[in-house]
């Protein structure tokens, strides 16, 4: 579906997300790992909301 919408150089293949909600996808994804070198674009307030849960390193974080 996407690439019959989209034009873009490369190859396209699916992936099976970790998790379903997104705290439980923050977790799975982010938990311990040093992403230091990282911006992290969200409409999402959960990580801010959650952040105190996790050990999370970003180099910033832009909630949009």
């Amino acid at each position: 579906m996407f690439e019959d919408e989209v034009d873009m150089d490369g190859e396209l293949s699916s992936r099976v997300s970790k998790a379903l909600a997104t705290t439980e996808w923050l977790s799975a994804n982010f938990e311990g790992a040093d992403l230091r070198d990282a911006a992290y674009v969200i409409a999402n307030p959960q990580l801010e909301r959650n952040r105190e849960n996790w050990d999370i390193s970003l180099h910033e974080t832009i909630n949009v």
